[in-house]
């Protein structure tokens, strides 16, 4: 996932970091159904928590702006501070 963080454009990185942990998030409470041991329960809360979090940030990240349009159509001032 790392990978296609930096190599996807991000409309499809943001997607694809909203989609894939929700499927997995159904894979984790499918294959919690049925154990008896509470450490596996509680290690599959965690991991879920987990991936809600990824998803909201995925969901609250910043869409970029053009640096125009920031500026109000004027190219951006450039200082040296040395």
């Amino acid at each position: 996932m790392i990978f296609l963080t930096l190599v996807l454009a991000p409309k499809v990185c943001r997607w694809t970091n909203i989609v894939l942990p929700a499927l997995y998030i159904v894979t984790v409470v499918a294959s919690a159904i049925g154990e008896t041991w509470a450490y596996f329960y509680f290690l599959s809360i965690v991991e879920s928590a987990l991936l809600v979090l990824i998803i909201w940030y995925a969901w609250t990240w910043p869409r970029q702006v053009r640096e125009r349009e920031v500026s109000g159509g004027q190219a951006p001032v450039r200082r040296s501070y040395r």
